[in-house]
């Protein structure tokens, strides 16, 4: 962080803590004035305000306020130090923080274009993905040249099971990217749930032959094989797409499924025992993971909180997320001053095979 964006900041926390002030701090000093409060303390602040936030109480822009805005064009002066403060939590892992201080410039810059994207995500990364959403679609609608950048809104659209609207979206997107492998998985995916299954593999192959490896696309092409009843062809593309993601239960549970057809084979009744217990595992992981990220999430400080996320993630084997996240541990103990956390980070770093 330099050194304007550390003032600007102090500056931007002073303002906070004006804001908080009850009507007595207008009137003369007492003897003896309170300590103000901390960056660190206003930036939690900030926190809990994020996620109380509605979305939907952002104020809207003059009319073409950000038609003829462009992605290179410089940030509004109010607008500029707040974005780059969010930019800097988001890159963190603080998504609530980013959340905080883009709330706080949109309403000072109504649908400022680049922030109400970086918010979309930051709610993404917060697994609030109604909130995601909205944010993506306002941006559209205040800058429809946001659009190549709008991936993201559409794996969202999936995961909502809005499928219609992610197969619109994605067409969009595909005909300005023809060659994205993923956007074609994804489109081929929403094409899938709706039992649209010509649209799903005319999708899901063309995505296979631009990108034979991405786990993504392997996923979905085992499950439209699982679903048209190819026992042979889907079980060993289920354990591709396994293999490929060993560390996610979906693709387990795609092999427990194909194994099943092939009940009679003594190695696939075994395959299917193991895919069940592993996908057992994983979900069991995942959801410990879920809430101590949320924990952590609303405070920050808690670095026991990641030491523990990346413990789980050693304990199903995962060990590259297990030495990511204890780096992003080391990096808040360091700027927490938590010594006795850096040691313990250090020697954690030191004992993953």
């Amino acid at each position: 962080m330099t050194l304007r964006m550390i003032l600007s900041r102090m500056a931007l926390c002073a303002c906070l803590a004006a804001e908080a002030m009850p009507s007595a701090w207008c009137a003369p000093a007492p003897a003896q004035e309170e300590a103000q409060p901390s960056v660190h303390e206003m930036e939690q602040n900030l926190r809990a305000r994020a996620w109380k936030f509605d979305v939907a109480s952002l104020p809207a822009a003059e009319t073409e306020r950000w038609a003829e805005w462009k992605p290179q064009d410089p940030a509004p002066k109010a607008a500029a130090d707040p974005y780059d403060f969010a930019y800097e939590a988001y890159r963190k892992g603080d998504f609530v923080l980013a959340a905080g201080y883009l709330q706080r410039l949109l309403v000072a810059e109504p649908e400022y274009p680049p922030a109400l994207q970086l918010l979309a995500l930051s709610y993404r990364g917060m697994d609030r993905l109604e909130e995601s959403a909205l944010c993506f679609e306002r941006a559209l609608r205040a800058a429809p040249q946001v659009l190549p950048q709008t991936r993201s809104y559409a794996e969202c659209l999936l995961d909502l099971e809005r499928f219609e609207e992610a197969i619109q979206h994605a067409t969009r997107l595909i005909e300005l990217r023809p060659k994205d492998a993923r956007l074609l998985a994804l489109r081929g995916s929403a094409h899938l749930e709706k039992k649209q299954y010509k649209q799903a593999w005319s999708d899901l192959l063309a995505a296979k032959n631009l990108d034979s490896e991405h786990p993504f696309v392997l996923y979905a092409v085992a499950r439209y094989l699982v679903e048209n009843d190819d026992p042979g062809a889907a079980s060993k593309a289920a354990v591709v797409a396994a293999d490929a993601d060993p560390y996610s239960p979906e693709p387990w549970k795609l092999v427990a499924k194909s194994a099943l057809a092939l009940e009679n084979d003594l190695n696939s009744r075994e395959r299917r025992s193991l895919a069940l217990a592993r996908v057992q595992q994983l979900e069991e992981v995942e959801g410990k993971i879920r809430a101590l990220k949320t924990a952590w999430l609303r405070q920050p400080s808690d670095i026991q909180k990641l030491e523990a996320i990346a413990g789980l993630h050693k304990e199903v084997g995962n060990l590259d997320k297990a030495e990511q996240v204890l780096k992003r541990a080391g990096a808040w103990a360091q700027e927490f001053g938590d010594q006795q956390a850096l040691r313990r980070i250090v020697k954690a770093l030191k004992e993953l095979p």
